[in-house]
């Protein structure tokens, strides 16, 4: 996938995507980290897990989402200091479930990996929320209310 088109998708004019979608419809799924004393860190860390993450590859190949930082719902004009983000799978629509669900899966081990990790005083807890237009708005997961919801990784990190 050298040139970024994974599927060979063309647009009405013949033109390929950048992303291989052939301009289909997309939606956003936010990742949000909570409960930690470096936010910004954790974020970049679970960012980077995400973007190796193997039970992601295949859709990922396929072009079938991107990963992007946008500034949090969380983020209030009277906050000092650094702005908050989160991490936004944008996801061909035909995908959301797939990838929520694996995405999910490769979010739930970095929260377990995180945890034992964690300051007595830090409770890390990540949401992925689907938003509320569009395909999966009815996704609403939360570590701390669905830990299991979608079966077991393969993936483990050695502590």
């Amino acid at each position: 996938m050298a040139d970024g088109i994974a599927d060979g998708s063309r647009d009405a004019d013949g033109s390929r995507d950048a992303d291989g979608s052939g301009g289909a419809e997309r939606t956003e799924l936010r990742i949000s980290v909570t409960g930690t004393h470096n936010r910004h860190l954790d974020l970049e860390a679970l960012q980077e897990w995400l973007d190796t993450s193997s039970s992601l590859k295949e859709a990922r190949d396929r072009g079938e989402f991107t990963v992007v930082r946008r500034a949090s719902r969380d983020q209030r004009d009277s906050m000092a200091g650094e702005i908050l983000q989160d991490i936004i799978l944008v996801v061909v629509a035909e995908a959301v479930r797939p990838v929520a669900e694996s995405a999910w899966r490769s979010v739930l081990t970095w929260v377990r990996n995180r945890r034992r990790l964690a300051d007595r005083r830090e409770e890390p807890r990540v949401t992925l929320d689907g938003g509320d237009l569009g395909p999966g708005r009815e996704i609403r997961l939360d570590s701390d209310q669905n830990p299991d919801t979608s079966g077991a990784t393969d993936e483990v990190e050695e502590a």
